[in-house]
């Protein structure tokens, strides 16, 4: 375990010092990410530019931890120079985000008549899945779906538009 530890810690140190020498913005998260948070997290690191780097699984020890948040303060210090409150900040933004993206997962979800469309091309060898693409201007979420097998091997079957304010949503061919 502590030989681990070790490791882990160098693997810290030689991201840490390797991206400040670019001089760029590092958030290290760890344990295991919902789709529609990592998507919206994700949608504002990259308007914030900041990089997010996953440095650890589920299970995380106290040392781990505290060196992750420990070096996730030191980004949002050097951040508050420029945007105060600048974690807070982040993480609105982030719940702005989330709100159409899981509100429109939600709606595929729950959408009796898409899952029946859905179900014809699932298979004892493939699954369904959907991806997030982008949010557009009037608000609407568009996800692309995808049928995956068990090589990995994925296939665009269409493009949902999604209008999560009235509940709505269009396949797009």
């Amino acid at each position: 375990m502590r030989e681990l530890t070790s490791i882990f810690i160098c693997i810290i140190y030689f991201v840490n010092s390797s991206y400040s020498q670019e001089n760029k913005n590092v958030l290290l998260i760890y344990g295991t990410q919902n789709y529609e948070h990592f998507t919206a997290r994700q949608l504002v690191a990259d308007e914030w530019n900041i990089e997010i780097l996953q440095v650890a699984g589920s299970t995380v020890g106290k040392r781990q931890r505290d060196s992750i948040i420990s070096e996730n303060l030191k980004l949002w210090d050097k951040l508050d120079k420029t945007i105060p409150n600048s974690r807070e900040k982040f993480y609105e933004d982030v719940t702005y985000k989330l709100l159409p993206i899981w509100n429109s997962a939600t709606i595929i979800n729950s959408n009796k008549r898409l899952q029946r469309k859905l179900n014809r091309y699932k298979t004892d060898s493939t699954n369904i899945t959907r991806e997030f693409k982008r949010i557009n201007k009037d608000g609407y979420v568009l996800w692309t779906i995808r049928e995956i097998n068990y090589n990995m091997e994925s296939k665009k079957l269409f493009d949902l538009e999604v209008n999560w304010k009235k509940e709505k949503l269009k396949i797009i061919k």
